[in-house]
């Protein structure tokens, strides 16, 4: 193993096998068609962490809002403590006992990841699906695990009033 001056290693982006690691962001692409199973959580004995959530009436925040943490959109921001295990259901319910407009009849709420892109400076996001309460869809008891959410993301929300 070889040292430079401030004795680190010299190779530090090898890892002990001397393998090169993957440092590209790969949270736009497709999961592994071969991924581990998804972890039951006790949530008795799991700590929640905190998840910012951002909603919007008829659209979503635009991007760049989000590029810089002291420009966020406070007004219209959510925090709520969770698990990874919460379904899109669950946070749809959340989001209704605080903003009125998510109780209309007809509403339909998208929800979308935004994260940080440290290679590029800047935020991009993802959609994570859709949930209406007057019907069930097939994105209600989709887990913020398994949409391959990370600690530290935040959610963006369309709330899609039906005129």
């Amino acid at each position: 193993m070889s040292y430079n001056r401030r004795g680190s290693r010299g190779d530090r982006d090898r890892d002990d096998r001397g393998d090169r690691r993957d440092h590209r962001d790969t949270r736009n692409r497709d999961p592994p068609a071969t991924h581990k199973p998804l972890e039951q959580l006790d949530r008795t004995k799991t700590c929640p962490f905190m998840l910012r959530l951002f909603w919007k009436t008829d659209g979503n925040h635009s991007l760049e809002l989000f590029d810089n943490q002291s420009k966020l959109p406070t007004d219209e921001m959510l925090t709520i403590y969770t698990w990874k295990d919460a379904t899109l259901s669950e946070l749809f319910e959340l989001i209704q006992q605080q903003v009125p407009e998510a109780n209309e009849d007809g509403v339909t709420i998208e929800f979308r990841v935004i994260f940080i892109n440290f290679n590029q400076g800047k935020a991009l996001s993802r959609p994570l699906g859709k949930v209406t309460n007057k019907r069930k869809t097939e994105d209600d008891n989709k887990t913020l695990q398994s949409l391959r959410f990370e600690v530290g993301d935040f959610i963006d929300v369309s709330i899609i009033r039906n005129n």
